[in-house]
């Protein structure tokens, strides 16, 4: 694909991390934050890691 360029993920999050609109957490079992699914009778259990990281992005539509 034309002007696609491979970057990988740690260097796409800290980049991520650094834009206005962008909230970040570090996630988990033991950690102050967790993902839950907010209507689990429609979805299926999240499997999630004992550590993961969370990026929450404003939307403007």
């Amino acid at each position: 694909m034309k002007g696609l360029v491979k970057v990988n993920t740690p260097e796409l999050v800290e980049e991520l991390k650094k834009k206005e609109g962008v909230q970040y957490f570090e996630g988990g079992l033991y950690r102050n934050y967790e993902v839950k699914a907010k209507y689990t009778a429609r979805n299926k259990e999240l499997l999630l890691p004992k550590k993961y990281q969370i990026l929450i992005v404003e939307r403007n539509d």
